[in-house]
Order: C-alpha cells, then sequence, then structure tokens
C-alpha cells in the first residue's frame, strides 16, 4: 500500500480536527508530525497506584515529555493498517520456495508483539517485551488510540518512532535508566528508518491447540501479513527481527513459530 498524504495539517503543527481512527478491515494510515503528535496524550490509567514497575515506566514516559519540552523533534511519523486480501495467500501446499534462513540469538530481546490490541497492557501493569518497546519509544502510544483491534489477517505498521529511553531489567525488574539518543537516519519524509509491526498471536489456554490445523494456518497468514515485503520494495534486502512470538503467557511453542516465521 502506497503512503498516503498526511492527515495533519504540517504547516503550523496544529490539529484542526481528531486523526481517523484507523478501522477494522480497512487499509489506511495517518501520518503526522512528531510534534502533532505530542497532542494526542495521555491515558490517566498509568497515574493510578499500582506496582513498582508502573512507576518505572511513568519516569520513562514523564522523561519523553522533558525531552520534547527543551528540544522539539522535527521528524514525522506513520501509522499504517493493512490487511491482508484474501486473494493473496499463498498455496504454500504447493509451493517451491524454499525456507528462509534464521539467526537466532540468546540474549534477551525486545522485539516482540502478542495481543490483538497493539501495545498489551503498556498503560497498565504489563511490562514485558512488547510493554517495554511502547514505554521506551514512547511515540508508539499514539496508536492505542488510532487503531482498532485486529483481525487474523491484519496488521498494524508504526514507521519513524524514535527510542527516548534506556533502561535495565525485564518484568518486575524493569527501570527506568537513562536518556537515549536515537542515531537511526531518515527516510525522505523525516522518518526514522524503524518499522515495528504489531501482531497479534493466539493465546493458548491448552498448548495442545496450537496444532490444530487451523490454529496453524491461522498463524501462519499473520505472519504473512507482517512480515510480506511489498513489490515496490522487492529490490532492498533486509531481516525481520522478532522474538519469542507469544510463547510466553500465550503459552506458543517457540520450535513451531520458528517454523512459521520461515
Amino acid at each position: 500500500m502506497a503512503d498516503e498524504q498526511p492527515q495533519m495539517n504540517d504547516t503550523t503543527d496544529k490539529m484542526f480536527y481528531s486523526p481517523p481512527l484507523l478501522h477494522i478491515e480497512k487499509n489506511g494510515s495517518v501520518t503526522m508530525s512528531q510534534r502533532q503528535k505530542t497532542l494526542t496524550f495521555f491515558d490517566q490509567s498509568l497515574l493510578q497506584s499500582g506496582s513498582p514497575w508502573k512507576i518505572e515506566k511513568l519516569k520513562c514516559i514523564l522523561h519523553y515529555f522533558q525531552r520534547i519540552s527543551e528540544d522539539m523533534p522535527k521528524g514525522v511519523l506513520t501509522f499504517r493498517r493493512f490487511a491482508l486480501p484474501n486473494e493473496w495467500i499463498p498455496k504454500w501446499t504447493g509451493s517451491q520456495t524454499p525456507l528462509c534462513k534464521i539467526h537466532m540469538r540468546k540474549d534477551q530481546t525486545i522485539e516482540d508483539m502478542h495481543g490483538f490490541l497493539q501495545g498489551g497492557g503498556v498503560m497498565n501493569e504489563g511490562i514485558v517485551q512488547e510493554e517495554i518497546r511502547f514505554t521506551i519509544s514512547t511515540e508508539m502510544l499514539v496508536s492505542i488510540l488510532l487503531c482498532e483491534v485486529m483481525l487474523p489477517h491484519e496488521c498494524i505498521l508504526l514507521i519513524g518512532c524514535e527510542q527516548f529511553v534506556s533502561y535495565s531489567g525485564y518484568a518486575t525488574t524493569f527501570k527506568f535508566k537513562d536518556n537515549f539518543i536515537d542515531k537511526t537516519p531518515k527516510d525522505s519524509w523525516g522518518r526514522k528508518l524503524s518499522h515495528v509491526v504489531a501482531m497479534d498471536a493466539i493465546y493458548y489456554m491448552n498448548p495442545l491447540d496450537q496444532y490444530i490445523f487451523e490454529n496453524m494456518r491461522r498463524e501462519l497468514i499473520k505472519a504473512f501479513t507482517c512480515f510480506r515485503i511489498p513489490k515496490s520494495m522487492e529490490k532492498f534486502m533486509f531481516g525481520v527481527a522478532t522474538g519469542n512470538w507469544g510463547c510466553g503467557a500465550f503459552n506458543g511453542d517457540k520450535q513451531l513459530k520458528g517454523i512459521i516465521y520461515q
């Protein structure tokens, strides 16, 4: 899907109307300046009493506001919703394409999305992979405001979001650490060359259910929707970084997910 023109007035950095909601089953995108994005906050649920790690998340968000009050970023962000048409789903049983290579690392990373609402529990008690990513790249929180829940053949792309915070720990040991200067280069639109794809996995109360054919097919379609390369980008060679997608609290099988990735 081609980039759409910005939905906001970029000459004044003001919003003259609310940003459009990105609805289920409809392709669309919202592009705004980093300055305009600051007008879309804030969810008060994070201010309610709670755990120590909730306070650490709040420190990260307050640091973000301190940063932009001292030096407002001049970049651009795009939040895009994509629904894969049925006719684009490959006929995998007849495919002769070999599986792609996978490079696995044991050191922990935070590339993981698992729930059908992007951001997971970031505005409440959650603080694992997805929530950490949304906390340190604070601009991603805007997508929670813009996007309805995802269907199995849909994904949400968060393009150009900057990282403002470094951190230590994970889950209950998560802590705000320090300021972070994101030196990622920008594209011609002024967006950081950072593309994060929100993709939801199935929660398996009974882990054996993930080996049912329809469930495996659903996860395969979801992965294809998120990882497919648009024809306009096929000449570029780039990889995808992901964590153990849905293999923590959602009870997914890492080996099965690894095959689905390929």
